[in-house]
């Protein structure tokens, strides 16, 4: 007569925590997990794609309206297919719109997508070390997506941007733009300089 014994083995996985070795690698802030790590950035700063580093970031909050018709899609379920498609169709050429004026574009992600024709709420995010003037950029931007509108595979769509409290046209101020992105300090003032584009330079003291 034979006999088969099984003898298992259970050994407790020790974690290591490589935030306090200080192997991580992580440029700014590290949380331990179980198993591994993840790394994070300070205020004013995003993680870069390899997942350690982090570089200083300027973030601009957008709202677009095309005069696309989705009446028959369902926009409501943000994991949906008509929803994802969307998104993935509008994400690129709306990338590709706004790095063509700002050099330092790291990532345009919509966050939201509603009727009427369609709505568009999107986030910008800009190296500000690559483009330091970042916002001078943004009003160009801006002014490129109102005036020329989109081409969505192969269709133009007349397009209208809102940005804080105006929208884009009936407003085509460049300096009113600049102030609803980011206001000028007390000790600056909008200005258009040989480029004709916006920025806030400093104010003029007058001596007396």
């Amino acid at each position: 007569m034979y006999f088969r014994i099984t003898i298992m083995y259970c050994f407790n996985a020790v974690d290591i925590d490589e935030c306090e070795l200080g192997t991580s690698g992580c440029q700014q802030r590290c949380t331990n997990e179980v198993g591994t790590f993840v790394c994070s950035c300070n205020d004013g700063y995003e993680i870069d794609k390899d997942k350690l580093k982090c570089y200083e970031s300027a973030s601009y909050s957008l709202q677009v309206t095309l005069d696309m018709d989705v009446s028959g899609k369902n926009l409501k379920e943000q994991q949906g297919k008509a929803y994802l498609e969307l998104k993935g169709l509008l994400e690129p050429v709306l990338k590709e719109k706004i790095q063509a004026e700002v050099q330092g574009l790291r990532d345009v992600f919509i966050t939201k997508l509603r009727h009427g024709s369609v709505i568009v709420d999107l986030s910008v995010i800009i190296d500000i070390v690559t483009s330091p003037n970042a916002s001078s950029k943004m009003v160009e931007a801006i002014m490129k997506i109102a005036q020329e509108g989109l081409l969505v595979n192969g269709t133009h769509y007349k397009a209208e941007v809102k940005v804080g409290n105006i929208t884009v046209p009936p407003i085509l101020e460049k300096c009113t733009i600049l102030n609803a992105i980011e206001n000028c300090t007390s000790d600056t003032y909008c200005s258009i300089n040989k480029d004709g584009e916006a920025y806030c330079g400093e104010a003029l003291i007058k001596r007396y």
